[in-house]
């Protein structure tokens, strides 16, 4: 992993790949990534293993190409809640019993829980506005101009959290900062 990037358990991209084929997008995806990333699609490593998070970014980067933002949304959510959820998902009970159930709990603590599916120089902030609003800050330390693309799945992300709450969240759209490698979600439930 080189110092401006970051890694991601590989139990993700095999969730983003089986929602790609149940939802027939799978070829259509796979003509538009490069042949290193190709690679791992064809050959997925096992879940455990970590991989470079740009594989990643170029996949939802072409499914974004191909079936907009709502097919990324659909399959970051699904491929959250079947490839990461079960594995932090003793993590979160915990911290909801706790601190209790609210999204500032999790959101708060997201970096902590994401130790393990994800590392590398990126930064998570919850900043409060309010008893049931705020912003949650992400910040890709190193990149520059990633795409708008690559911020989706954390919005989705956002939206499960509240759901493990109990909440209906409204999660706006991400702003990304000028640098391009990082966004604030605004949130409120």
């Amino acid at each position: 992993m080189n110092g401006a990037s970051y890694e991601v358990k590989a139990s993700l991209l095999r969730s983003y790949i089986h929602q790609l084929q149940q939802r027939g997008l799978w070829n259509k995806v796979k003509a538009r990534v490069s042949p290193a990333t190709l690679k791992h699609l064809d050959d997925p490593p096992l879940a455990s293993t970590w991989i470079d998070g740009l594989v990643i970014e170029e996949l939802i980067e072409a499914l974004h190409a191909v079936g907009g933002v709502d097919a990324v949304k659909e399959v970051t959510k699904q491929g959250q809640q079947i490839g990461l959820l079960a594995v932090v998902k003793p993590v979160v009970i915990g911290l909801l019993r706790l601190f209790g159930a609210t999204p500032p709990t999790l959101l708060s603590r997201f970096g902590d829980m994401s130790r393990s599916s994800l590392r590398g120089p990126v930064e998570f902030e919850w900043i409060a506005d309010g008893l049931r609003s705020g912003r949650f800050r992400i910040h890709f330390v190193g990149r520059r101009n990633m795409p708008r693309s690559a911020f989706i799945g954390f919005q989705t992300a956002i939206q499960i959290v509240c759901e493990l709450c109990g909440v209906a969240g409204t999660i706006a759209e991400a702003q990304l900062n000028g640098s391009g490698n990082g966004a604030v979600f605004h949130v409120s439930w």
